[in-house]
């Protein structure tokens, strides 16, 4: 028994199956988001908000832009519903709901596309791409 060969092997075999505490399905590196996308839900909602109060109080001088940067806050909010939808959806009964995914995929693509008619616009300049101005 001195260089350990005599010492007997157990072999096991099966499943490894890992189960949440609680009626959770999601895992540790996604139940955060749950908490995470509806802070950020909320504080796009007071950024709308804010924004809508003083585009009303400016009403007169807004321009095309400031709509613009309105409906991206109101694309980024309704993404971040979405998502907090998603993944609460997955959560409480343990499969992806793919309407939602798709939903999902689709605002976040109108979001990138309305930023970047942002940043479009204040790169060239507003007047250059507007004459109204």
């Amino acid at each position: 028994m001195p260089n350990g060969m005599d010492i007997p092997h157990i072999r096991i075999s099966g499943y490894i199956t890992f189960v949440n505490s609680g009626d959770n399905f999601l895992n540790a590196e996604q139940r955060p988001m749950i908490k995470s996308t509806l802070l950020v839900a909320f504080i796009y909602a007071v950024l709308l908000a804010f924004w809508a109060k003083k585009m009303h109080q400016f009403r007169d001088h807004a321009i095309t832009l400031h709509t613009v940067i309105a409906v991206v806050l109101s694309v980024c909010f309704a993404q971040t519903l979405i998502n907090f939808a998603y993944f609460t959806f997955e959560n409480t009964f343990g499969h992806r709901s793919l309407v939602l995914l798709h939903f999902g995929i689709i605002f976040e693509v109108l979001r990138s596309t309305f930023a970047r008619v942002v940043l479009l616009l204040l790169a060239l300049g507003y007047g250059v791409l507007i004459k109204s101005v």
